[in-house]
């Protein structure tokens, strides 16, 4: 009895080893089925890229690399996004091959991440979001496509994709948003969110039927804006000029003989530029500014036209670019 017990006992064991062995071994198969699409995956991706035609093999890389993530294959992907002009994303990818490269003791990926990403810092471009002065980030929801800011990003250029990019400000249910075009070769936009209040809130209600009050302290605030951008303007100016003399005295014949000389040269020319800009914003908002007081000058006269005016708000904000100028926006 006793042995027939623990023959039993050793059957029922065998059995349990395996059924667990044969759970095990699921997970196992799936992994490697896995690791056979992504390295067909990743091996087509090389042949297209080979061919140039990285618009097609940079899905395939992704695909490979979600299903069997490597260092290489990262690596592959951060190069291919740099080849179709995704500067941000290659540069985010080349900073992590870098980290996963040292990990893996792969001297080789290491070096060519440090060159690529060196190469890339003067590529890319930037993005800005900032808060209108005495806008409360509490309450205040900004998205730059799709995905929340914190409100430690306020103010800070951020690396992004060269393209459009849409910004969107919630608050209550207001919002207010708009496009922010980043161009390529290391282009600096910067959007500054509108001061805008929550329909409900005690702002807003005081808002309602009050003569235009809201459109003549928006007015206000964008001309002041306005006179403040040309005096940045008149001071870059005046030290245009002033480069400009100290580079035609060291530079005679429009030949530059030294890196001093050099340096004068390209200051002024910089200096010029961003005078360019501020003038410009500065003419863009005093412009919008006139608007909008006539706006609330003509809602003055008409209660009704109040009414309809507490129900569709507009919002003028600056956007500085190489360009310059000013978005113009509603919240409804």
């Amino acid at each position: 009895m006793i042995r027939s017990m623990t023959a039993s006992r050793g059957r029922f064991v065998g059995a349990l080893v395996a059924v667990a062995l044969g759970a095990a071994g699921v997970p196992a198969r799936a992994a490697a089925a896995d690791g056979a699409q992504a390295e067909a995956l990743f091996r087509d991706a090389k042949r297209l890229m080979a061919a140039e035609r990285h618009a097609e093999a940079c899905p395939k890389l992704e695909e490979s690399q979600r299903l069997d993530p490597g260092g290489g294959t990262l690596l592959n992907l951060a190069v291919c996004h740099e080849a179709i002009g995704k500067t941000a994303t290659a540069w985010a990818e080349f900073s992590e091959a870098l980290a996963q490269a040292h990990a893996d003791r792969r001297a080789d990926r290491e070096s060519v991440a440090k060159e690529r990403l060196a190469a890339l810092e003067g590529k890319l471009s930037r993005l800005t979001v900032v808060l209108a002065p005495g806008l409360d980030p509490k309450g205040l929801e900004v998205l730059r496509d799709g995905v929340p800011l914190r409100t430690a990003s306020f103010g800070v250029a951020i690396p992004v994709d060269p393209g459009k990019h849409a910004i969107v400000a919630l608050s209550g249910d207001k919002r207010w948003e708009t496009a922010a075009l980043v161009g390529s070769a290391g282009d600096r936009v910067t959007v500054v969110v509108p001061a805008f209040e929550a329909a409900g809130s005690e702002g807003q209600g005081a808002d309602r039927g009050d003569g235009g009050r809201g459109l003549r302290i928006a007015a206000w605030a964008t001309g002041g804006f306005g006179v403040a951008a040309i005096g940045v303007g008149a001071v870059y100016g005046i030290r245009a000029l002033t480069k400009d003399s100290e580079a035609s005295a060291r530079c005679p014949g429009g030949v530059c003989p030294d890196e001093a000389s050099l340096a004068a040269d390209g200051e002024a020319r910089r200096s010029a530029m961003v005078a360019n800009v501020a003038f410009g914003v500065g003419a863009a908002s005093l412009g919008a500014a006139t608007v909008l007081f006539l706006v609330s000058r003509s809602q003055a006269r008409s209660s009704d036209e109040a009414r309809r005016g507490s129900q569709a708000s507009l919002y003028v904000a600056p956007v500085f670019s190489e360009g310059g100028g000013i978005v113009v926006g509603g919240a409804f």
